[in-house]
């Protein structure tokens, strides 16, 4: 998962710097990445799903803020949470946000991200959860089951004469 956070980070990085003419856009990104056993799972998809979600929030905050990204095991899953400090999501319009192509963006550009990101997290038998306050920002928690332990024999070494060696 660390790696998989890491390269949603690079990707929507540039996103993050802001506005040339408006210094102060910029957004402070703080990752806590703990360690957590494997999630089984498309590391592409899941890249994209947390990508989704860190481009929603950075659109949420257009004159800068902070953006919150952490990772941790909690009872057999990996729970990852982005939280930023946007305009949040009115209340009358919280149901709404995981429709396909559902938008407040008054640029006309449909709204999917939020659905594809749900999507992805439903393929991997996870969960994305949503809570947001109107001008306070919005947390969303991924749930994704840790991968189950291999139930594969270590191989132990053999003893010379356990071995047959055929030559031809």
């Amino acid at each position: 998962m660390r790696r998989v956070v890491r390269e949603a980070v690079a990707f929507v990085g540039p996103k993050l710097k802001g506005h040339p003419e408006e210094p102060e856009s910029g957004i402070n990104l703080k990752t806590y990445l703990r360690a957590v056993s494997p999630v089984e799972g498309d590391s592409g998809e899941l890249e994209e799903m947390l990508s989704h979600v860190m481009f929603n929030a950075v659109e949420a905050m257009p004159h800068g803020g902070d953006l919150y990204l952490s990772i941790e095991e909690n009872a057999g899953q990996a729970h990852i949470y982005v939280q930023d400090s946007g305009v949040g999501i009115a209340p009358e319009i919280l149901d709404k946000v995981f429709d396909p192509f559902f938008t407040t963006r008054e640029d006309g550009r449909p709204g999917l991200g939020l659905c594809v990101a749900q999507a992805i997290a439903r393929r991997h038998k996870g969960t994305l959860e949503l809570s947001s306050k109107k001008n306070e920002g919005t947390v969303v928690t991924i749930r994704l089951p840790l991968a189950k332990p291999s139930k594969r024999k270590p191989r132990g070494r053999r003893k010379a004469n356990e071995v047959s060696i055929l030559l031809v």
